[in-house]
């Protein structure tokens, strides 16, 4: 039996390549690829993950706080269930997926399940992606800006992580570019099947994938100044008035007239890419060089600082049309309790 275990990292497509997986898993079993049933409501095996590092992730953090005793059962049930699948269907091959298994292992609690995992597989595969410094940024500041307004720090470190997978399964770790031009079809779900499972290829690549829905640059700038408004003492927190604020931004800003994709100012994607000093490392350890980097520059520029930054200063901004939407959703949410604060938004959205 061969195992392949998904290690992300978070940002590189993971959500699509695990809906994927678990759309096809049928059909995929008498391939004789098992992708085995993740528990929790998770398209991946994010509870197989839950001891792999030191303290619980925000997201598994989150499970558990909402039901502890459940939580707790279903982390023993989902490595079982794992086990158990194995022993019924004797795959030739054996999946894994989950970001949260991009941790450094060598301070995980419990890695009893990879032990077992590894008695049993004749071979294991470690498979990675990494995206360009300032693109992984701009994606986790999207996710961050969900429930805080605080921006993290731009700090782009993957090598502690993969030198703890490499130690404990020595010359087992792939590290793929997740970036358009060099994926397999520009496609990440295809460009890991043709690694992993290539009898699967065409089964994985034929089912649709929910599509990200990513907010302009102007809609991630009112997001901020909602949550640092109207939440200003819960960073790191989700809750369900965010959720319904969101919900409606995202449908206003497709709909606003000029709608694009966010990017970062030149000037900031730059000084992402050359604080990255990690990029020269993955170059030589595994030949990922990213595409418009210059490389001789790298880590001569110090990164930039996270304290008190701001969308606005980060990324390209339409002032004309964040005023229009901060306005919009303003007259959208009027007279909804909880949501006073927005006329406040929609009168400084002009400004700087």
């Amino acid at each position: 039996m061969r195992l392949v275990i998904h290690i992300g990292a978070p940002k590189t497509g993971t959500s699509a390549l695990q809906e994927s997986m678990l759309a096809a898993r049928r059909g995929m079993i008498k391939l004789g690829v098992l992708y085995p049933a993740p528990l929790g409501g998770f398209a991946g095996h994010a509870l197989a993950a839950a001891f792999l590092a030191p303290g619980l992730s925000r997201g598994i953090q989150q499970f558990k706080d909402a039901d502890p005793d459940r939580f707790d059962v279903l982390v023993k049930a989902q490595a079982a269930g794992i086990l158990d699948e194995i022993e019924k269907f004797r795959p030739g091959t054996v999946i894994l997926s989950s970001e949260y298994f991009f941790v450094n292992i060598a301070y995980a609690r419990n890695l009893d399940l990879f032990a077992k995992l590894s008695e049993i597989a004749s071979s294991v595969m470690i498979i990675a992606y990494a995206r360009r410094p300032a693109d992984w940024y701009l994606s986790t500041v999207q996710q961050v800006l969900k429930g805080s307004s605080m921006l993290p720090a731009p700090a782009y470190r993957v090598r502690h992580v993969l030198d703890s997978y490499e130690a404990k399964f020595p010359g087992a770790v792939t590290v793929r570019a997740c970036e358009h031009d060099q994926l397999k079809d520009g496609d990440i779900v295809r460009d890991f099947a043709a690694i992993a499972a290539p009898d699967a290829l065409d089964l994985l690549a034929g089912h649709t994938r929910r599509a990200n829905e990513s907010l302009s640059a102007e809609a991630m700038s009112i997001l901020q100044e909602y949550r640092a408004r109207t939440f200003p003492e819960q960073d790191n927190v989700f809750n369900p008035q965010t959720n319904s604020f969101l919900q409606r931004l995202i449908k206003l800003d497709r709909a606003a007239p000029g709608f694009t994709r966010p990017a970062l100012t030149p000037a900031f994607e730059e000084a992402v890419n050359l604080g990255a000093s990690e990029l020269g490392w993955l170059l030589t350890r595994y030949g990922l060089r990213f595409a418009n980097i210059d490389y001789g520059a790298i880590a001569q520029t110090i990164g930039p600082s996270p304290a008190g930054l701001r969308v606005a200063e980060i990324c390209v901004i339409d002032k004309g049309r964040r005023l229009a939407l901060a306005g919009q959703l303003a007259r959208s949410f009027a007279g909804e309790p909880g949501f006073e604060k927005l006329s406040l938004i929609a009168a400084s959205a002009g400004e700087d």
